[in-house]
């Protein structure tokens, strides 16, 4: 492949972003028939808390633990999986088949949750069912550099401490202090005593967590010192958090970029393929299922907002706000004619993102 091409088709995920945070809507029916294959990456469905403290009052309201998915979670993915099957049925196999379609996830029990109900819905399979469920795959969560962003990186937790040590936080922790002291108060958490210290993020964002989803779920009886305004400093310290921890691009080169540099492995190695086939004059491949993974139609990760977050940032394309629900990126037949088109749509909180973009025109050096 010519090096135009890997380059264009980085300038794909890149276009994929940008339109993903523009959020534009487009209301023209996709057109699937000529499409080779559908990516998509998203965060798990709704969870309950992963954190608490000496003074929560829903401590015992979780029934399934901490950082689990929720059942409206659940339905959100079985949701996603049916939109998903419903605009890509001329794509997605009926049947599962290992060399066309591929699961993974990262190794958390709420994104392994959300795949599994993601592929009841791409399915159609009842919890009843007695089919067997694909298989999702994953590694263990220390050593998934590709999905989960809390990962071992001695580098990176190196190059974040000094950044999380620098005057401009070090200044918003400052203005900060009033806050911090009143959560400590309203909690029972304990902060460092010196208020001003970025130190004071880690409690902060522990005790936000809990707090702003309370809110967002809507939660019978919430304490009364949960005002508008405690939820509003809450979510903008969260969106912080993503914001400060993939804001520079040496930090982004360890946590997104690995991500960033897979998806162009992945689509060079499909787009390959096709291009095999047109060197062929089109003639059937006799053995369609030898080459594992370079017939795969689609393609889907379950991870977390830090993986959207930190592959955004990496592609310089992340606002610092809300990350979308999941990212969706197609891919045409070969075509040199073709021009670019994004396409977006909204459902509910999901961001659907179809980039037809990729009628790639074949190279002499391809």
């Amino acid at each position: 492949m010519s090096r135009n091409i890997h380059s264009r088709l980085f300038s794909f995920i890149v276009y994929l972003l940008i339109y993903s945070t523009l959020a534009v809507k487009v209301n023209t029916e996709e057109e699937t028939k000529d499409l080779i294959m559908v990516f998509i990456l998203c965060r798990h469905g709704d969870r309950s808390p992963v954190h608490t403290f000496p003074t929560d009052p829903f401590r015992k309201l979780w029934k399934m633990g901490y950082g689990q998915l929720t059942a409206y979670g659940a339905k959100q993915h079985h949701e996603l999986g049916q939109m998903i099957r419903k605009r890509y049925s001329t794509l997605i196999p009926e049947v599962y088949h290992k060399d066309e379609v591929l699961f993974r996830s990262s190794g958390t029990e709420r994104t392994l949750m959300s795949a599994n109900n993601f592929i009841r819905g791409l399915y159609q399979l009842e919890k009843e069912s007695t089919n067997h469920l694909p298989p999702v795959f994953s590694r263990l969560v220390n050593e998934d550099h590709l999905l989960k962003m809390s990962s071992k990186c001695p580098k990176f937790k190196r190059l974040f401490n000094n950044l999380m040590n620098s005057s401009a936080v070090f200044q918003k922790a400052y203005s900060l202090q009033d806050f911090f002291s009143y959560l400590e108060r309203m909690t029972g958490y304990t902060f460092p005593k010196d208020r001003s210290s970025p130190e004071n993020f880690y409690p902060a964002w522990r005790l936000c967590d809990p707090i702003t989803i309370w809110v967002e779920q809507g939660l019978p009886s919430i304490p009364k010192w949960v005002t508008n305004d405690v939820y509003q400093k809450c979510a903008s310290l969260l969106d912080f958090k993503h914001y400060i921890r993939f804001s520079e691009p040496h930090l982004t080169r360890l946590r997104g970029g690995p991500l960033a540099g897979h998806l162009v492995d992945l689509f060079r190695e499909r787009i390959n393929r096709e291009l095999k086939t047109k060197h062929q004059n089109n003639h059937p491949d006799e053995n369609h299922h030898s080459s594992e993974g370079l017939h795969r139609r689609f393609v889907a990760y379950f991870a977390h907002d830090s993986t959207l977050a930190a592959l955004m940032s990496h592609l310089g394309v992340y606002n610092g706000l809300e990350v979308p629900g999941v990212l969706v990126g197609s891919f045409n037949q070969l075509d040199a004619s073709s021009r670019e088109l994004g396409r977006i749509s909204h459902r509910r909180h999901w961001l659907l993102v179809a980039l037809y973009s990729s009628r790639i025109g074949r190279s002499k050096n391809s």
